[in-house]
């Protein structure tokens, strides 16, 4: 099977969990802590906490994320006119989610700033001992950067894609909740940081951008990889 149709295969059933995932994050802000049966559920299903079912789905949807770049990259390698460092860009890219995946599962960025906040104590006085100021000090940077980037070279291939106003339109949506959704987790981190009781609401919107904005992605990244793909006049090796 064709990598490219997998991506497109997978989208409807990851968004639905994401879907589920985010609903029972906000149920659980709502309710509170409970000490019953639906409490430990809520918390197994809370993309706030760490190392439950929702930490695994969020990591696996990364991973998901890094597997829609494959196709994207292989087209592009394929593709004249292109400049030869945008496909391997793309490549970059997908290595770079496979990381975030990791510090997902393995709270590397928590453990960090945590270490970080301890060294210096800039932000003792803030939420969760600054670990999550910390993170958007530490990655915020490289994620904005990375983002320009990736528009870029994002434009690049679309340009190059024959005028379908309609294909064209899609790309340009997905890329553009894609962008909104970097600055609005990294945001969002930083007030919740700031709050009492809005912060538990403030992270549940977090963790809804960042979902949103791989889906947003990978959609976005299959869609592209198969419109280079159908301009192909011979692909015996295609994925």
């Amino acid at each position: 099977m064709k990598v490219t149709k997998l991506v497109r295969r997978l989208l409807l059933p990851m968004a639905m969990l994401s879907a589920l995932f985010i609903i029972t994050t906000f149920t659980a802000c709502a309710v509170g802590k409970r000490t019953d049966a639906i409490g430990w559920f809520l918390a197994k299903m809370d993309l706030r906490r760490e190392l439950n079912p929702a930490t695994l789905f969020e990591s696996t949807l990364m991973m998901f994320c890094a597997l829609s770049f494959v196709p994207l990259w292989h087209a592009g390698r394929r593709r004249p006119g292109l400049p030869r460092v945008v496909p391997y860009f793309f490549l970059t890219c997908a290595v770079a989610c496979v990381f975030f995946s990791a510090d997902e599962s393995l709270m590397i960025h928590e453990n960090l700033g945590f270490q970080m906040d301890k060294a210096t104590g800039l932000f003792k006085d803030a939420g969760s001992s600054g670990t999550s100021i910390w993170w958007v000090i530490l990655y915020g940077p490289l994620l904005l950067a990375g983002t320009a980037l990736a528009l870029y070279a994002f434009w690049s291939v679309i340009i190059r894609i024959p005028r379908e106003t309609t294909l064209r339109r899609r790309v340009w949506a997905l890329l553009g909740m894609f962008a909104f959704s970097v600055p609005a987790v990294l945001g969002l981190e930083v007030l919740a940081q700031n709050f009492a009781r809005p912060a538990e609401y403030m992270s549940s919107f977090e963790e809804s951008f960042e979902l949103l904005g791989l889906l947003c992605l990978a959609a976005c990244n299959t869609t592209i990889a198969a419109a280079l793909d159908a301009q192909q006049e011979t692909t015996p090796d295609n994925l």
